[in-house]
Formats: C-alpha cells, sequence, structure tokens
C-alpha cells in the first residue's frame, strides 16, 4: 500500500506526518525550523523514514511573523473582491 506524507514548516518547528495507508500506521516527527535553510529542517524532521512507497505530499509554510509585521506597517498588497449582483 501507499504512504501518504505531509511537511509543515513553521516559524519554531518543521513538522513531518506519514500514514501507511495498508497498516493505518500513523508517524510524527519534528524537528527546528532553520530559517535561512527550510529544506534543512525538513530533512531532519523526515529523518530515517523509508518513503520508497511515498505516492503523496502535502507541504504547508507559514510565516505569521512576517505576516503580521506586514499588517501592522501596512506593507501588504491592496486587495479588493468584486462580486456579480444578485
Amino acid at each position: 500500500m501507499a504512504t501518504r506524507c505531509a511537511v509543515d514548516i513553521g516559524g519554531t518547528f518543521t513538522d513531518f506526518v506519514h500514514l501507511d495507508e495498508g497498516s493505518a500506521d500513523v508517524g510524527l516527527s519534528k524537528s527546528s525550523t532553520t530559517p535561512s535553510r527550510f529544506e534543512q529542517g525538513v530533512m531532519n524532521a523526515i529523518g530515517r523514514v523509508d518513503l520508497a512507497g511515498a505516492e503523496f505530499l502535502a507541504h504547508a509554510r507559514r510565516h505569521a511573523r512576517r505576516r503580521a509585521r506586514g499588517l501592522r506597517d501596512r506593507g501588504t498588497a491592496r486587495t479588493g473582491a468584486s462580486a456579480p449582483r444578485v
């Protein structure tokens, strides 16, 4: 059976979760995020997991500090929305 994986790069930690669909085993690992080298945090979180059967990988990245600073300093892009009249 296939293995499904997910990586979440956060501001402090990088999380890696994998699910073996055949046995329903779930694994979780965590490592420190390296801001200047995000890939290093991912590789540390993956560690010794055998990804030979991996068929799916989801990736997420969040940097709340940068977003909050942009909102505080009004450095975000102007946005708008349009919708048809009903």
